[in-house]
């Protein structure tokens, strides 16, 4: 059943569109200006890129990236390569795969951090393979 899984585009682009309350990544373009400290809603449409450093069958190391930001996933495929299951240390993304595009959506709280507990998040993705 591997050896039939789809081998993936390396590179991929597009966008994360994010409503939160608080800020649960280091990903939004304001993070850096403190605003993981500050509780209330927010929302944010991020240019993206999500790159596979490695593809064993279904299973996958990818980078995350986001507002000069990276973040270390997991990933695994379906059976028929159609369905893509992505996890961060705060974010899971769940894609469909469709040709070279990819879309989804995604929740993300981070667990076990002081400054960010009680953030949480939903976000849409929409991406595209760039090679």
């Amino acid at each position: 059943m591997a050896d039939d899984v789809r081998i993936l585009p390396t590179e991929w682009v597009g966008t994360v569109e994010t409503s939160s309350w608080g800020v649960v990544t280091p990903h939004p373009p304001h993070f850096f200006s403190h605003a993981h400290l500050e509780l209330g809603w927010h929302t944010t449409d991020n240019n993206a890129a999500l790159r596979i450093d490695r593809q064993v069958g279904p299973f996958l190391e990818l980078t995350f990236i986001a507002s000069n930001h990276e973040s270390k996933a997991v990933g695994v495929l379906s059976a028929d390569s159609r369905r893509l299951k992505v996890a961060t240390l705060e974010v899971t993304f769940h894609l469909v795969v469709d040709g070279d595009h990819m879309s989804g959506d995604g929740e993300a709280r981070a667990h076990g951090s002081t400054e960010r507990r009680g953030s949480f998040a939903a976000k849409m993705v929409e991406l595209t393979a760039k090679s």
